[in-house]
């Protein structure tokens, strides 16, 4: 495992204590790894957001209308809920 040193300033210092006294996280290092974690799944999330985006616009203009849209995403709703 590595070891890295890291130089905060004090409001960061101060945001990280208090995140540790409410209990969240037993330790410093526990505390970087969830933010790392953490940051990690957005930019992945980012990335496949990006990339349906890109895909959506590339499709071009669906010959479905808005209504026939929403109603076939609330249909595919309902099926995922009933399993």
């Amino acid at each position: 495992m590595a070891v890295l040193k890291v130089r905060l300033p004090d409001a960061a210092e101060d945001w990280v204590r208090e995140q540790l006294g409410r209990g969240r996280f037993g330790d410093v290092d526990s505390y970087i790894a969830d933010l790392i974690a953490r940051d990690r799944d957005t930019e992945r999330s980012r990335d496949a957001l990006v990339a349906a985006l890109i895909e959506g616009e590339e499709s071009g203009t669906s010959d479905q209308s808005l209504g026939d849209i929403l109603h076939e995403i609330r249909q595919e709703m309902i099926d995922q809920s009933r399993g």
